[in-house]
This record gives C-alpha cells, structure tokens and sequence, in this order.
C-alpha cells in the first residue's frame, strides 16, 4: 500500500478507498501479512493485467500523439517534469 502511495501522482487521494474500489472491480486481490498486520500487499489479477493491457496501447498511442513535436531533449524534460511531479 506505502509503494502504491508513494507513486501517486495525487498524495491527498485515499489510496485505500481506490485500492478498495479496483477490488470491486476484480482488478486487484489484498493480503494482510500474517507475520506484520500492518503490512497488506495488493496484487494484480488476471482480469486486471488484461485491462491494464488493453489500455496500455491506447495510452501508448496517445503518448505519441502529444508528444510528437517534442524534440529528444525536451522529451528528456518533460520526463523530469512528471518524475518531480510524482516527487521522485
């Protein structure tokens, strides 16, 4: 939960309540580690690999698309940009 946290690009989202709303959905499984109760790992499943697969292209094409006047450099800022946004 802490790892998917800290990728947020939003650290005001509440990550159990859209962790929650992907296991409604059967995208995602949650385990509470039975050594440290505090720990929950989150898992994908299948039907959620294979979404995740069925958007990836449309999100690739359309990464191309907005970036397709960007020059290899500006490329590399607009790489920092999110990196810093993610707070990387």
């Amino acid at each position: 939960m802490t790892d998917i946290h800290n990728r947020m690009i939003s650290k005001m989202s509440n990550t159990t309540r859209l962790i929650d709303k992907l296991i409604l959905k059967g995208f995602v499984t949650r385990r509470i580690d039975k050594n440290n109760k505090r720990r929950v790992e989150i898992k994908m499943t299948k039907k959620g690999l294979n979404h995740l697969s069925s958007i990836d292209k449309d999100i690739s094409n359309y990464t191309e698309e907005v970036t397709q006047y960007l020059s290899y450099k500006e490329s590399l800022i607009l790489n920092e940009l999110i990196d810093k946004l993610r707070g990387e």
